[in-house]
């Protein structure tokens, strides 16, 4: 009587989910761990077969260990389940499975993975500040004379002189590079130096008025630019120039998408967030303006999404 009364205890205390099953798949026996499992009252245990309680469940083979996923109540579980033969005499009194969730351990074990990428993306991204800081430093004790000297010279330049057009230029192409230089700098220092309060709806028409905008439209003549606006649209804090970047690296990404003829919109709008936004974790909860800009040509393939 002590060694049955130590073994039902074990039966009904064990952590694992342990079910006997008839030959014909009723259930026979099931400990308190596999009712929980399960979600199992007792006054369905007359009328349950294990078929019922994982679907298209095989009770006739053996094996050990197979890993099956079930989902209850909108939950998806990872099981897993051992399934072998109860034998006397040579006679098939049925099967013994035995049934571990290890839902906590491979939800543990996916999150491990997700810091691991994380752990990598930003220790790539610390070397590429480093990188980029260095070079940044280097480039600004170049332009220093680059940017300032021209504007020196064009103050003792005559109106009519015939140098003070390609000053100019050379005064211009400074200022670009002396943004390339903030580019860098933002990308070592993790966030933009200089922010303001501005409307997206004017950085975008800007752009399109913009000369980089104009040679786009030269270079594809049978692409058609339209843009949905939002009139009520809330302003941001941000980087224009940077936000401006975006919006014309987004467009040539459109453009080089589109075989032909197509067409390449710029659309803004308000959007309120009830949650966080999943995949983006500095994306919260709140109000939010969005920027998008979409095209027709095809989508691209799942295997190159990741990169």
């Amino acid at each position: 009587m002590g060694e049955e009364k130590a073994a039902r205890n074990l039966f009904e205390n064990i952590l694992d989910g342990i079910i006997v099953v008839s030959p014909d798949g009723n259930i026979i026996q099931i400990n308190e761990s596999a009712k929980t499992l399960f979600h199992v009252q007792d006054a369905e245990l007359r009328h349950l077969r294990m078929s019922d309680l994982l679907d298209n469940h095989d009770y006739t083979e053996t094996y050990q260990n197979r890993e099956i996923e079930m989902e209850r109540e909108g939950n998806k579980r990872f099981l897993s389940v051992s399934q072998s033969t109860i034998e006397e005499y040579g006679v098939q009194l049925g099967k013994l499975i035995i049934v571990r969730d290890f839902t906590e351990i491979r939800q543990a074990a996916e999150e491990m993975k997700h810091l691991q990428a994380e752990l990598q993306k930003a220790q790539k991204m610390e070397a590429i500040g480093l990188l980029a800081g260095g070079v940044a430093h280097d480039l600004n004790n170049i332009l220093s004379g680059l940017v300032s000297y021209p504007e020196l010279i064009l103050l003792h330049l005559p109106e009519d002189s015939p140098l003070k057009k390609p000053i100019k230029a050379i005064q211009e192409s400074g200022m670009r590079a002396a943004d390339v230089v903030e580019d860098l700098l933002t990308i070592a220092r993790g966030v933009a130096i200089t922010k303001e309060v501005s409307n997206l709806n004017i950085i975008v028409e800007e752009y399109l008025a913009s000369a980089e905008h104009r040679q786009l439209e030269k270079i594809h003549p049978f692409v058609n630019f339209t843009n949905d606006l939002d009139p009520d649209l809330l302003n941001v804090s941000c980087s224009k120039i940077h936000i401006t970047k975006a919006i014309m690296n987004l467009v040539v990404n459109a453009l080089e998408a589109i075989e032909g003829s197509g067409t390449v919109n710029i659309s803004t709008y308000n959007r309120y967030l009830d949650e966080p936004l999943k995949g983006y974790e500095q994306v919260r909860r709140g109000e939010h303006t969005v920027l998008s800009v979409s095209d027709d040509g095809p989508s691209i393939p799942s295997e190159e999404l990741q990169r």
